[in-house]
């Protein structure tokens, strides 16, 4: 069941430099053509974003960022921290005006011989700003998935409509992770094992974020970096799911790993 489709075509120009050891900086500045293309599954909240927008948008991005790290290695880190701050805008002029902030970091705590913990959190939030109304739909922020909160299907969290989720402009995700060497192959330096509780969901706006909201789990995740790509596999118990949730005990990825 297809809601809408969308056609973007675009370019962007982007530029990365550093600025000393640990930090570098980055700049994008793009254009996008987006149409929008709605289908009789399309919900009413896209419908009405459409009829107050458009559903045709001529879009020219500005895009920023600033990353510090300081880990030993970018594979496997045992120690050392990440932080990485974006920041998004569609410029005045474009057929939608808004922008998106995003917040991500990490922490490697190394405690005993190979025994780490680990400490992440993402946050992410959006707005529109002069007559657009609302940050667009296809721009908002999902939770839920290997990537995320564990347990819980793929961007599946959040304010809900028609049973699925739609997404939100305010996004708050954290994780700890016991990481720990792999019985009997202690040795491996290409797998790697860890317990984790992940807590986190997607809010419509910052004003509707509430506490008891906050979806968490438990579990266990396995990565091992194949000579194809990194997999990772992960068996996770959901702590306060709620009717509405799609939660998945087990989940698996391919060609990528959990920030």
């Amino acid at each position: 069941m297809v809601d809408y489709t969308t056609d973007v075509r675009g370019v962007s120009v982007d530029y990365g430099f550093p600025l000393s050891e640990f930090n570098t900086a980055n700049l994008s500045l793009g254009y996008e053509n987006t149409s929008i293309d709605t289908t009789d599954n399309t919900p009413q909240s896209i419908l009405d974003f459409i009829t107050d927008n458009s559903d045709k948008f001529d879009i020219y991005k500005l895009t920023g960022g600033f990353t510090h790290d300081t880990r030993n290695r970018a594979i496997l880190a045992s120690r050392g921290r990440l932080h990485s701050i974006s920041a998004e805008l569609a410029l005045p002029g474009s057929g939608l005006e808004y922008y998106k902030l995003r917040y991500r970091a990490l922490q490697y705590l190394p405690l005993y011989e190979e025994y780490t913990l680990l400490l992440k959190g993402d946050i992410g939030y959006g707005d529109s700003y002069a007559n657009t109304t609302g940050l667009p739909f296809f721009e908002n922020f999902y939770a839920g998935g290997p990537e995320s909160v564990r347990g819980y299907a793929s961007n599946s969290l959040g304010p809900q409509e028609d049973g699925d989720s739609r997404g939100g402009a305010f996004k708050t995700v954290g994780n700890v992770e016991f990481i720990f060497p792999v019985p009997f192959a202690a040795d491996n330096k290409s797998l790697r094992i860890s317990t984790f509780f992940d807590i986190g969901n997607v809010f419509a706006d910052a004003n509707d974020f509430d506490t008891s909201e906050l979806r968490q789990s438990v579990g266990v995740s396995v990565l091992w970096f194949t000579p194809i790509a990194p997999m990772t596999f992960s068996l996770a118990w959901p702590m306060n799911d709620q009717p509405e949730d799609d939660t998945e005990r087990f989940q698996f990825t391919l060609g990528s790993f959990f920030f």
